[in-house]
């Protein structure tokens, strides 16, 4: 990362900052919160000063991802974080975290005393940082928060960040604090300092740095001396040459996944087991090869240095050559101390292949990912990962991860335990585990807030498992199989427990974790153990069902490793800042429904609930690991003690007698006494059309109540009967928990000149009708033709969503024009085109006949108004 970069990135991010609030999904979520105030137990003055610290579309879902944290007096409040997140339609369909009721007056403004460059002095002082480097100050905000970035005089290092922040003390106390992120090369542990703005004493540190060590302080640096004491010369064949001409054909000797270690592989250790890879980048995650940083053709590095990740020990790194052949040797029977250039090979390797994989499932720029260049994708470049090859020290690895923008550092060690000596940069498990902090640490809560997982019931040691078991999965692997992390590294067979209490398995013989155990555990990584045998459980569920698929790059696949993939991922964006087992058990189950219409709830249920964090599961506070409550139950099937009613608000409908749109609204009330996330959705019987929209999700606490107004195209000159509507409260698809009816009636078609209007007359539950009167046209009916019209053309989803062997899909045109609805199976080709030509405004209704096709994902879209808009279809037979 060089100086010149830092000083664009800086200035894109004080420029794109501010413009969050100018986009409309951005808007709809600073609506939604205005709209929403009372039911969120918040008054005008809490959220009078809201700042948008982050937002971002996912590229797997099409929803927006806004993180939201209140401020007082134009300085942001550390704890107040929201996340909402608002789907491709502008609705919002899930929200999670919780903004402080009465703010203001738990905090008194005030002004420091303390400056930037004094509070960076004394946050370094305080983590035992004795002699700080030159620092100059390359921008400072003109914002109340001062915030300022120091760069480094001649050097290529992470800024040093100060910003003014309210920030409780470990007894709730606010103070003015300056937020100081240090996170220079030199450092062992990356920080996040609180200093008092006025008196310069400490309010709170947080360590950046997560750790994986087994052994003690005492043993931990071991093998420090012995390890930086020698680096062997490399074949000739790979010594440093002059440039030649670029070469596409890059290879890499590495073990490739889904093999986890050298004792995974075919043959095994000590064997060499690794393979040759051939041209491994992704043409989407790394399109100009992984030794790229300026974005045209041609390697910038012959050596294990790139774009996504620079691969050293002690700042020395192999050369390729100028044809990229990373191809060294390496001799498992020795000490890895004699074999640096190949475990280095093979860190960069992993390393890359993980970047490339986890973009397809929307770890990307925007998201925060880790890359010197983001080819104008969004999000701040300037860090891709430093890795530390056979880092000084014993039975450890460590990620550190500043805020987007800044260089995280992963560090992988040796490890003393097995002889000979084993190195994590050829244990998937380890490698992948450090990864995913960094992955976890930018997702939750948005990529500039790296302290979202510093509480302690959270699942991050739990994530960085996951991802390392699911990432080496293979074909013929089962649930009851016996996964360790980490069991090469620690001198374990195969089947080994690996760093954890138990291994990973769904026999309850091996694994028996639940929710309920989660008290006794260690943190953070008896807590993360927890909550990656739940997700692990969840996994099968889904895998046993859909199946699986070694392609870890086709994120649009159907199989269950799949999908799951995608709902783990994108559920870290969902979740709040400080989330618990249950806000994330949420966030996954939301993430369901937004990527696949919820069909894979049930399973996801089934695998929580059997490991207690069922449907009536209570977390309790996230801040602690005791007071949580153990469920084995799922959501209950109709009939059973749910109670969520449909009302009617404003039923009094008036249609124009040229035909046209109309309104009605509902209330959906939640008098089960517990959260409840429910999907509301209107099918419509009768002469006047089919499926209107939805399903609409939302979650509702206890007592409260959720408006949604109906719209429906009725034909001019109509004919007589019986027109009625259903409002179906319940999961989607299939399990209704509650529906109401009602119906109105007309006695002949409409007339020029005449009105249909009525006003109920009984309850809906004992399908009331609305009677027709006929009258003089009023003024009012014009404009009711435009009720419900979108301002912009709308795809509304498609009904029922799985299907077999037809669906509707409905859309909404603000305007007369050319339309185009078009099917697509996962392969690219298209199977159907249900729409092509001009088209009134107002909704539309198209039936999808899929019965000539295989199951399986579809994808539609409609290209009208200058937009193109998608959606999913499931097909299953």
């Amino acid at each position: 990362m060089n100086l010149k970069n830092l000083l664009l990135a800086v200035s894109l991010m004080l420029i794109a900052t501010p413009s969050f609030a100018q986009a409309p999904r951005v808007q709809n979520a600073l609506d939604y919160l205005t709209q929403e105030a009372s039911s969120l137990g918040l008054v005008a003055a809490d959220i009078a000063d809201v700042s948008v610290t982050d937002a971002y579309t996912s590229r797997r879902s099409g929803a927006t991802h806004v993180y939201l944290r209140q401020r007082v007096g134009g300085i942001e409040v550390v704890g107040s974080e929201m996340t909402v997140n608002v789907g491709r339609n502008g609705r919002v369909f899930h929200t999670a975290g919780q903004m402080i009721s009465g703010l203001g007056s738990r905090i008194a403004p005030q002004k420091p005393s303390l400056s930037a460059l004094s509070a960076v002095g004394t946050a370094a002082s305080l983590v035992g940082i004795r002699s700080m480097p030159t620092l100059r100050q390359s921008e400072v905000s003109l914002g109340a928060d001062q915030a300022t970035k120091f760069s480094l005089n001649g050097l290529d290092d992470n800024p040093v960040l100060a910003k003014l922040v309210y920030k409780q003390d470990a007894i709730g106390v606010y103070h003015l604090s300056w937020e100081v992120v240090l996170a220079l090369s030199t450092q062992t542990a990356y920080w996040q300092v609180h200093v008092d703005a006025r008196t310069g004493e400490e309010v709170a540190r947080l360590n950046l740095t997560i750790e994986e060590s087994v052994v003690s302080p005492a043993e931990n640096g071991a093998l420090s001396a012995a390890a930086d004491s020698f680096y062997p010369f490399e074949p000739a064949e790979h010594a440093m040459a002059a440039l030649a001409p670029f070469v596409t054909e890059s290879q890499y000797r590495a073990f490739a996944l889904p093999v986890e270690s050298p004792n995974h592989s075919t043959p095994p250790a000590p064997a060499d087991g690794r393979t040759l890879n051939l041209a491994p980048e992704d043409a989407t995650a790394s399109p100009f090869g992984w030794h790229d940083t300026n974005g045209a053709a041609g390697a910038e590095f012959t050596d294990t240095r790139g774009n996504n990740v620079d691969a050293h020990k002690s700042g020395v790194r192999p050369d390729c050559g100028a044809s990229l052949h990373c191809d060294f040797l390496a001799d498992f029977s020795m000490s890895p101390i004699n074999y640096v250039p190949a475990a280095t090979a093979n860190n960069f390797y992993l390393t890359n292949v993980t970047h490339d994989i986890m973009y397809q499932y929307g770890f990307d720029e925007a998201s925060g990912n880790f890359q010197e260049n983001n080819y104008g994708n969004g999000g701040l470049g300037s860090d891709g990962v430093n890795a530390l090859v056979q880092a000084p020290g014993n039975c450890n690895a460590t990620m550190g991860t500043p805020p987007d923008g800044s260089n995280p550092t992963m560090s992988m060690f040796l490890c003393n335990i097995g002889n000979p000596d084993t190195d994590s940069d050829f244990d998937e498990g380890v490698l992948v585990h450090e990864f995913t902090h960094g992955t976890s640490n930018r997702l939750t809560g948005g990529p500039a807030n790296v302290g979202c997982l510093s509480n302690q019931e959270q699942g991050g040691e739990g994530w960085s498992d996951w991802y390392g078991i699911i990432l080496s999965m293979e074909a013929g692997d089962a649930g009851p199989d016996v996964r360790g992390v980490g069991t090469y590294f620690l001198g374990q067979p195969t089947n080994g427990p690996g760093v954890r209490p138990q291994p990973y398995s769904t026999n309850f013989g091996v694994n028996n974790v639940t929710y309920a155990n989660l008290p006794t555990q260690v943190i953070p990584h008896g807590v993360g153990w927890v909550w990656a045998s739940m997700l692990w459980q969840a996994t099968w569920e889904v895998v046993n069902a859909y199946g699986y698929n070694p392609d870890f790059y086709d994120a649009s696949d159907s199989a269950g490793n799949i999908v799951m993939l995608n709902l783990v991922t994108e559920g870290m964006k969902l979740q709040p800042c400080s989330p618990g087992f249950v806000d994330a058990r949420n966030a996954i189950l939301a993430a369901d429904a937004a990527l696949y219409g919820g069909i894979h709830t049930d399973l996801l249920w089934a695998g929580f609930a059997a490991r207690g964090l069922g449907f009536s599961a209570s977390q309790g506070s996230p801040f602690s690991i005791t007071d949580g409550t153990a469920a084995f139950d799922v959501p209950p099937p109709p009939g059973g003690t749910l109670d969520l009613s449909c009302t009617p608000v404003n039923p009094t409908i008036i249609i124009p007698p040229t035909g046209g749109t109309y309104m009605y609204d509902i209330r959906v009330d939640n008098n089960t006494g517990v959260s409840q996330t429910f999907d509301l959705w209107f099918p419509i019987l009768g002469p006047s059309g089919s499926h209107v929209g939805g399903p609409f999700t939302r979650t509702l606490a206890p007592g409260g109540s959720f408006l949604k107004t109906v719209t429906q195209k009725v034909p001019g000159g109509a004919a007589a009967g019986a027109y009625k509507h259903t409002c179906n409260v319940g999961t989607f698809p299939g399990t209704i928990l509650d529906t109401d009816l009602f119906s109105w009636t007309k006695a002949a078609p409409f007339a020029p000149g005449s009105e249909l209007a009525g006003e109920l007359i009984a309850d809906w539950s004992t399908d009331a009708e609305i009677e027709a009167e006929l009258g003089s046209a009023d003024p009012a009916i014009e404009s009711a033709s435009r009720v419900g019209v979108p301002e912009t053309a709308e795809l509304m989803g498609a009904y029922p969503n799985p299907f077999n062997p037809t669906s509707t899909i409905s859309y909404a045109l603000s305007e007369r024009g050319p339309v185009e609805l078009t099917v697509y199976n996962t392969l690219g080709q298209r199977v159907a085109v249900l729409a092509s030509g001009v088209e009134d405004a107002g909704s539309h209704n198209v039936q999808f006949d899929a019965s000539n096709l295989p199951s399986g994902v579809h994808v539609y879209t409609l290209r009208a108004e200058g937009q193109l808009l998608t959606g999913r279809l499931m097909l299953v037979k």
